[in-house]
């Protein structure tokens, strides 16, 4: 299958960069015990921001995303990782490729395809292979602030529906974590004001950084983090 998520990501001239924001600082630590030493996949690269802080840490790294314009970005800027545009639902890779999968903000721009995308990515992972996730969390304060929400069906999950969805497509989960608070749940307004009026980035920002790293080392409410394990073979 060639179709693409039901809302993807669209590159922005202007304002797309390879330089990381606070959440992909907040990915980096979450990932980085289970991506060290390992050959890992992140799926939704975008510009190589993950890659930009993650240097060093996977035995080899593979990195997937649809967009033409932001893979070129992420290419230039990262050379030694090995960028490939391709479909989550129909990924470019053998079965049993790899012992890491990432999927950082992707989850939800599925459009209902969740369990489709779960099972090829199980597909691609070694058995007992990790895959790491990220997807916001269903909060009432969440879902009014989340402008694309509202807007464009971004999506929001309950533990028990992800923990659904895990169950149907061969996985067992590992951890799940729920982080984020009032400054990141409030300040995303904020971030959609200055992408389309400004082209200005606030997540990049020294200070958001600095805020976010503390937010996010506590629990919170606004994102689902999880750890989850493909369970014996591969479904066919």
């Amino acid at each position: 299958m060639n179709e693409k998520s039901s809302h993807p990501l669209k590159f922005l001239s202007g304002f797309e960069d390879c330089r990381p924001d606070a959440y992909h600082h907040v990915d980096v630590v979450y990932a980085e015990k289970w991506i060290r030493g390992k050959r890992i996949l992140n799926i939704g690269c975008w510009t190589g921001s993950f890659e930009a802080i993650s240097s060093g840490m996977p035995q080899k790294a593979f990195a997937l995303d649809q967009d033409i314009n932001a893979l070129g970005i992420a290419r230039a800027a990262h050379p030694a990782v090995s960028f490939v545009n391709g479909n989550l639902f129909d990924l470019p890779f053998d079965d049993n490729s790899f012992e890491v999968i990432l999927l950082f903000t992707v989850f939800e721009h599925l459009g209902g395809r969740e369990q489709e995308a779960l099972s090829e990515i199980n597909r691609v992972l070694v058995p007992n292979g990790k895959l790491i996730l990220s997807t916001p969390h269903s909060h009432w304060l969440h879902g009014i602030m989340d402008i694309a929400h509202w807007m464009i069906d971004h999506r929001h999950f309950r533990e028990q529906e992800i923990g659904d969805h895990l169950n149907a497509t061969n996985f067992k989960l590992v951890q799940l974590d729920l982080k984020g608070k009032w400054i990141s749940t409030l300040c995303i307004p904020l971030f959609y004001l200055g992408k389309y009026i400004c082209r200005t980035n606030i997540y990049k920002s020294s200070l958001y950084i600095n805020l976010l790293h503390k937010e996010y080392s506590q629990p919170g409410f606004r994102d689902i983090y999880l750890v989850a394990e493909k369970k014996g073979a591969s479904l066919k």
